[in-house]
């Protein structure tokens, strides 16, 4: 799961990878309840709008819902980014989804962040970043596939929606 902030000094969205179980301050009056299974929860004690409407006071996020919090506007998004760990079996013998030989107790793997299928990542076998996309959906094997518009600045902090 992922927290897209605004950075007015690079003018780009940097994405705050959210750790279910830590909960993240969005200001003294909002604070984000990362869950497991990708599930988010907003609690809010003063006006905090999720998509345009004000939010309750507990709020279940769902992907790309926009949070705004006084003047700043957060995007949150449910996508993770692939990262190299020691595969842990645990007694259970899994298949890379691409080459479709064994994967080793503690062998550099990648677990495909959307639809959990193992892959190599070693020298020998680049499996997961041997193509663009995971073997079995369509996630992106280096980056991430979404991030918010960029912002475009009238004044202050009010947002031009207006193309042109």
């Amino acid at each position: 799961m992922m927290l897209w902030q605004w950075d007015n000094q690079t003018e780009q969205w940097q994405a705050i990878s959210l750790q279910p179980g830590k909960p993240f301050s969005l200001s003294p009056h909002a604070l984000l309840l990362p869950l497991a299974g990708e599930r988010c929860g907003l609690m809010v004690r003063e006006e905090v709008i999720v998509n345009g409407l004000p939010s309750l006071p507990l709020h279940m996020l769902v992907d790309r819902d926009e949070i705004r919090v006084g003047r700043e506007t957060v995007y949150f998004s449910t996508e993770s980014a692939a990262e190299i760990v020691l595969f842990a079996g645990q007694g259970k013998e899994i298949s890379c989804g691409r080459c479709k030989g064994k994967l080793k107790e503690e062998e550099a793997s990648i677990q495909c962040p959307r639809c959990q299928a193992w892959h190599h990542q070693t020298e020998a076998l680049p499996c997961w970043m041997y193509d663009a996309k995971c073997s079995s959906c369509e996630q992106p094997t280096t980056g991430i596939s979404w991030q918010p518009e960029p912002l475009r600045r009238r004044s202050g902090w009010e947002y031009d929606d207006q193309k042109g």
